[in-house]
């Protein structure tokens, strides 16, 4: 890929999914790895997910991964949920390497 990596991390108003958005860009930063991360509330999904090459909820949204998983197929969007011990301790690192894996899986 010749751009950054395009994610987004949704929660229910955008507050805790910003914070771990910014632990997410240090850490790719640190490793050398070009992202553009955004937090959003999941009432914005439908606006971004056509621009998204991954989208993590976190775990208080999960119960929203069902309902957008045929959306995020359209655009071949790896959607998962932000496992809850990395969210819990804004594990940037952490997260991080899931959404790689997740990419990879889905390449």
């Amino acid at each position: 890929m010749d751009r950054p990596i395009r994610a987004a991390i949704l929660c229910t108003m955008g507050t805790t999914s910003r914070c771990l958005a910014e632990k997410i860009q240090t850490a790719a930063g640190a490793h050398g790895i070009p992202l553009q991360i955004s937090a959003a509330s999941v009432a914005e999904f439908e606006e971004i997910a056509p621009e998204l090459d991954v989208l993590l909820l976190e775990p208080q949204v999960r119960h929203h991964q069902k309902s957008f998983a045929k959306t995020a197929a359209l655009y071949g969007l790896p959607l998962a949920v932000v496992e809850p011990r990395a969210f819990a301790t804004m594990n940037g690192d952490r997260v991080l390497q899931q959404m790689l894996d997740l990419l990879k899986r889905d390449a």
